[in-house]
Order: C-alpha cells, then sequence, then structure tokens
C-alpha cells in the first residue's frame, strides 16, 4: 500500500503539467463558510500538488521504525493510514483545482465528503495500531501502557467511524452550521478519548 500511496501522490505532482496552462492567474486555496476566500498566483499550484508526496514521504519516514517491530495487522493498518490521509490531500487539492478550471465545484460538500471518507478509513484503522510514537492517539500515558492504548483505540475506530458517517450525511446538507457542527463534533471526540484513556491508564 505504501506503493500505491506514492504512485497517487506523483501522479497528482505530474497531472498538474497537463492543467497548468488552462489555470486562471489566481487559484482558490482556501475556503470558508462562503466559500472561496483566499487565493493565490497559479505557479504555487505546483507546490500544493506536491504536498501529498511530502506528506506521504514524511509519514512513511516516521513510521518506518514502528512498522519494522509491528505485527501484519498494525503494519497493514499503518499503512492503509498513510494511503487514506494521501488520497484525502490529493482528492481536496484537484477538487480546488477543478473549481479554478471553472467547473461548479462545491467545496464545502467536497470537504465534508473526503473528511468522511477519511474517517470511515481510520475507523478501521484505528483499532488495529500497536503502541508506537508515530501513528495513532498519542497521549504520552498511552504509549507505555499497551492495555490502555487498545482500549482507547477500540473506542477511537468507532469515534471516527460513527463522525464520518456524520460527514458524509451532512455533505448532502448546503448549510453554514454543518461546519461548525462537525468541528464541536471532533473536538468532543478529542475530550472523550483523552479522558477515556485517562481514567483506563489510573485504574
Amino acid at each position: 500500500m505504501i506503493g500505491v500511496s506514492g504512485c497517487i501522490a506523483v501522479a497528482s505532482l505530474l497531472a498538474t503539467w497537463f492543467v497548468f496552462d488552462a489555470l486562471p492567474p489566481e487559484i482558490p486555496i482556501h475556503f470558508g463558510l462562503n466559500g472561496a476566500d483566499s487565493f493565490m498566483a497559479k505557479q504555487w499550484v505546483w507546490a500544493m500538488t506536491g504536498f501529498p508526496a511530502f506528506v506521504c514521504a514524511g509519514l512513511v519516514v516516521s513510521v518506518r521504525k514502528s512498522i519494522s517491530a509491528q505485527q501484519k495487522t498494525s503494519v497493514q493498518a499503518m499503512q492503509a493510514g498513510i494511503l487514506a490521509v494521501t488520497g484525502f490531500l490529493v482528492a481536496l487539492i484537484w477538487a480546488a483545482i477543478a473549481l479554478s478550471l471553472g467547473y461548479a465545484i462545491n467545496m464545502n460538500a467536497v470537504v465534508k465528503f473526503c473528511i468522511g471518507c477519511l474517517f470511515l478509513v481510520m475507523g478501521i484503522v484505528m483499532p488495529r495500531i500497536k503502541p508506537n510514537p508515530s501513528f495513532g492517539l498519542r497521549y504520552p500515558w498511552l504509549l507505555n501502557d499497551e492495555v490502555a492504548w487498545v482500549k482507547t483505540h477500540r473506542l477511537a475506530g468507532w469515534g471516527m467511524s460513527f463522525l464520518g458517517l456524520v460527514a458524509l450525511s451532512l455533505s448532502f446538507v448546503d448549510a453554514q452550521w454543518t461546519l461548525i457542527a462537525f468541528m464541536v463534533a471532533i473536538f468532543s471526540f478529542l475530550i472523550l478519548t483523552s479522558v477515556y484513556s485517562w481514567r483506563v491508564r489510573t485504574r
């Protein structure tokens, strides 16, 4: 799966060559509740499309030592996580490029849909990851307690799957409050997992 992630990231960069001349002088790079609110010169599109390759390489290097010491299921889970993150970034970047090229793209819907897919994959991945300092919920008190790590990541798996389904559902609702509601849900999820992991650790 690492090879697939790398190919997707490199393909994203190479595909820029075919659309660069058709891009407008400025392309959107940030989207608020009311649409695009920040732009940059199109020359920077190379940095945008190259970013997934940079992130993919960074994740591979970061988890390399952890992967060598993990069981097969944990290795596959980490690789799936890297693939999900890479695909997520590529999808968002090329949605923004498509919008720049004149296609009717609802970026709020795309963002929520992509986040939903990412969270669903991570929900499956989380319970399968063994304790490591590179991938997963890296609360300091979990790294030396495998029981607390396993229980916390099992809960996180269910939580992220639920958040993924919520995000996918909200992607069909074109309203400003949906992004705010989802951010509140993510914040609540982080509080829940941190409190739960600490309680399991200190029992």
